[in-house]
């Protein structure tokens, strides 16, 4: 559960070799190596064998890149499409528009990757297409993968791929879905050989280079992630959802937050873009062990957990035995700390049903960028302690405050005498 998030930006490139079957590609590389890119209007399977190989024919209604009429084509294809979510209906045609990139050999039109419509049917600038390749046993994955028809055709012209996010950059209170939020406007603009976001609404604000493939349309295919290079070292981690592309095709309506380092506040993600000797934050918990429900009389047990940069290991718990407990492990939902004899004390975080109740679209976002919380799992739940064998005590319940989020500094070093 306290965990340094990480976006994962999967950043490859295609083979030169039209055989090889990778897991991941690039849409710049994509959109360059492809000979032909069509708008289709629906999609029919030929000649389909039990792997999904085999002819599909093609409507195409607009081609984007190469020479291909308007018209019925058949297509050669070496694994089963993916088509959306749902795949093909029982009559096995596929009707709507769709984004096809094909490779030429000769007179034989080959089948690499496709672009589905995410959020509606149509063709116009405002429908945001999710690209990806296909593979029988495992899926193919294209970064980023959301792109509108002007954005490629950008791509196809100028051989650079642009993105304009806006909205709001929301700061999630644990416990609670009380959210401080600043506008900020992101422009995105990537090529073969830069990367370059320049962000407003921030301080400072101007250009920053891009740690990586801006993760665009990954997942559920409303989700995006992005690393930033700081300027003066380290970086910063936004995720976000996207709520809807603008009919110019290049705005895109966001929601975002930053999931590492973790922020309680604008003025403290402020100070972290401002001053190199931040290096990040970390926090303190107010933890109460309660008295167990079995009618004794018994005191409450205060505890303080203290985690993140900076912090020894997953974080040091102080308050249970003589000496600070430094976290021997963990995962989403639990902390464990070594004890003497082979014991364990564990932190078992439970669900909260009422926050997840009060829920709203931007819940995955609250939850991500919160160290708090982690798929409805809250910072409250069981503690108990297993001895060497594995067998577990009786369980007594805790809850937890945030004690505060603190920025983190490095030493400065100043030579003697000075």
């Amino acid at each position: 559960m306290f965990r340094q998030f990480l976006i994962l930006i999967v950043i490859c490139a295609v083979s030169e070799s039209a055989e090889a079957r990778m897991s991941s590609s690039r849409l710049l590389d994509i959109v360059e190596k492809s000979d032909v890119i069509v708008v289709v209007s629906s999609i029919r399977p030929l000649r389909e064998k039990a792997d999904g190989s085999g002819v599909f024919e093609i409507d195409v209604e607009t081609c984007l890149k190469g020479k291909l009429e308007k018209g019925l084509h058949p297509v050669k294809i070496d694994a089963a499409p993916l088509l959306g979510p749902y795949g093909f209906p029982a009559n096995g045609v596929k009707e709507g528009n769709y984004i096809v990139f094909l490779d030429t050999d000769g007179d034989v039109l080959q089948w690499r990757f496709v672009g589905w419509p995410r959020n509606k049917k149509g063709a116009d600038n405002s429908v945001l297409f999710m690209a990806n390749g296909f593979a029988y046993r495992n899926r193919h994955v294209v970064a980023p993968s959301a792109v509108t028809l002007p954005q490629l055709r950008t791509m196809i012209g100028r051989g650079e791929l642009k993105y304009t996010l806006q909205g709001p950059l929301f700061f999630a209170r644990p416990g609670s879905f009380e959210r401080t939020t600043r506008n900020i406007e992101l422009f995105i603009r990537y090529n073969k050989g830069r990367q370059v976001c320049e962000i407003r609404g921030l301080e400072p604000a101007g250009s920053w280079s891009v740690d990586g493939i801006v993760g665009i349309g990954e997942d559920d295919g409303r989700s995006l992630g992005f690393t930033l290079a700081r300027p003066g070292g380290g970086t910063i981690s936004f995720i976000g959802k996207i709520r809807q592309a603008r009919r110019c095709g290049i705005r895109m309506d966001c929601g975002f937050g930053v999931n590492s380092p973790y922020f309680a506040t604008v003025k403290q993600l402020d100070e972290f873009l401002r001053d190199e000797t931040v290096v990040g934050t970390s926090y303190a918990l107010n933890i109460v062990v309660l008295p167990a429900d079995s009618g004794e009389e018994e005191e409450p047990v205060h505890l303080k957990f203290n985690g993140g940069d900076g912090v020894e290991g997953s974080g040091v718990l102080e308050g249970w035995g003589a000496k600070p407990l430094i976290a021997s492990g963990g995962s989403t939902d639990e902390l464990r700390f070594s004890l003497e004899e082979g014991r364990t004390l564990v932190l078992k975080f439970g669900y909260q049903p009422e926050l997840i109740e009060q829920a709203d679209d931007w819940f995955d976002l609250f939850v991500d960028t919160n160290p708090f919380m982690h798929d409805g799992k809250s910072w409250s739940g069981d503690i108990y302690v297993t001895d060497a064998k594995g067998e577990k005590s009786k369980a007594r319940k805790f809850r937890s405050s945030l004690d505060g989020v603190f920025l983190v500094r490095k030493e400065i070093r100043h030579p003697e005498g000075q």
